[in-house]
């Protein structure tokens, strides 16, 4: 027998319904922003466990977000000290800037290029004009250079050094150039002596993810020092990997040693003609470039199967 669309029991389960419907509605929703400020008065938000007052937090960038950068919330992140990002902030059509704590305490001139370089990133139309390219790295250089300096003088820069020195000797701590199957070690001294009249310095290491890219890039050890490390995809510690195979991956990245990255018409080039060119000149080129395309793919596959991926 069907109740009345007027019982008490009916009329609660309507609005238990039409509740539950609306919070389901709320899940899309964007998270509300960390500070609560309006967008004509952008306030600094600062996560800390001994947070400073509200005045102090907001004086060091608050002065500058105004004008052409009045749409800016800087939030300081006390987990950063080597990286910022920058992302829209929907809900009130606002970029959201987030940087190391430490930059609270930055030169004015740097507090002022990381706000024209959060706004220059979000710029449509930024890759089809040379010109901003080259200013976006411009900018990156400057606050990199800041966030690197060994020592701060009273602007936290040593603090973050600190830190950064630690997480490099762990990294360091964590390379593992012999693999089951093959040692890099080896390979690398192999083509070194071959191709670059041993020339080169370099550490090497199997990469820490299953996935099929190997890489180059400049690191820094426990003193700060820089060095280049070359990371090899694991689907090359490969029992079917020949020592031919192996040395054209471990050739490919030590020519990102000897052809380091340039900059042409602000686009940074990597695999330039001459790059594609004495890449050709080892030896086995064409074995190892054809089992990179067909069976590195199969290997990494494998891998991920026994890793229960």
């Amino acid at each position: 027998m069907t109740k009345p669309a007027g019982s008490r029991k009916g009329g609660r389960s309507a609005l238990a319904g039409l509740a539950s419907f609306f919070r389901q509605l709320s899940l899309f929703d964007p998270a509300p922003p960390e500070t609560t400020t309006p967008v004509s008065k952008p306030a600094v938000a600062h996560r800390s466990a001994n947070p400073t007052p509200a005045s102090a937090q907001s004086e060091s960038f608050a002065s500058l977000c105004n004008g052409s950068y009045s749409h800016i919330q800087v939030i300081l992140k006390p987990r950063l000290w080597d990286s910022w990002r920058v992302a829209w902030a929907r809900r009130n059509e606002s970029l959201r800037l987030e940087i190391p704590a430490i930059l609270e305490q930055a030169p004015h001139s740097l507090k002022e290029s990381l706000l024209e370089w959060a706004v220059l990133v979000t710029r449509r139309n930024i890759k089809r004009q040379p010109e901003l390219r080259m200013r976006r790295a411009e900018l990156e250089a400057r606050i990199r250079e800041h966030l690197r300096a060994p020592s701060g003088d009273g602007d936290g820069a040593s603090a973050a050094s600190g830190k950064r020195l630690a997480r490099n000797r762990r990294r360091v701590g964590r390379l593992q150039p012999v693999g089951v199957h093959h040692d890099l070690r080896k390979t690398f001294q192999v083509i070194n002596a071959r191709y670059f009249q041993g020339g080169l310095q370099a550490k090497l290491t199997w990469s820490a993810r299953l996935g099929g890219l190997s890489t180059h890039s400049i690191a820094q050890d426990g003193e700060g020092n820089a060095y280049h490390l070359i990371s090899i995809s694991r689907g090359y510690d490969n029992p079917d990997v020949t020592p031919e195979i192996l040395g054209g991956v471990v050739y490919h990245e030590c020519l990102h040693i000897a052809i380091p990255p340039r900059r042409e018409s602000g686009r940074r080039v990597m695999h330039g003609p001459d790059f594609r060119e004495r890449e050709r000149a080892y030896e086995h080129f064409e074995v190892w470039r054809h089992w990179h395309r067909h069976g590195l793919p199969k290997a990494v596959r494998r891998l991920g199967k026994s890793k229960g991926h």
